[in-house]
């Protein structure tokens, strides 16, 4: 089975006609099982300590760290887990990228940064992942 696409024509196999006509033509299972190019996503998770003793000063410092990594890095940023918990906080931290390298990158230097920058906020672990 063929169908009309916008990308660059294949050679058609012998053994199945090929629609007549003046547009680019495509088996269907190449449109629809081809893998998309030039977009990686990649996502960090930052488990932290804070000095916290009230779910309120958490709140200040969470929040102070999310807005300045949106800015700074052009990330989306959220507070990921253990809400309940003054002392302790999980962020998430996502970026796309035409390249794996720039994507990559950019969150390790978020993740230099958030420990340069907040040195009263003890980092226990992180992770970077490509989705």
């Amino acid at each position: 089975m063929w169908c009309r696409s916008p990308v660059p024509p294949v050679t058609p196999s012998s053994d199945q006609p090929r629609p007549a006509g003046d547009v680019e033509w495509l088996p269907v299972a190449a449109v629809l099982f081809r893998r998309p190019t030039g977009m990686f996503v990649f996502s960090l998770a930052v488990h932290i300590y804070l000095p916290s003793h009230s779910l309120k000063g958490k709140r200040g410092i969470v929040k102070s760290i999310l807005a300045r990594a949106r800015q700074n890095f052009n990330v989306a940023a959220v507070e990921a887990d253990l809400h309940d918990r003054h002392g302790e906080t999980l962020l998430g931290f996502v970026t796309v990228s035409p390249s794996r390298l720039a994507g990559r990158q950019a969150l390790e230097r978020l993740e230099e940064w958030l420990v340069a920058e907040r040195p009263d906020v003890d980092v226990v672990a992180t992770d970077i992942e490509e989705r």
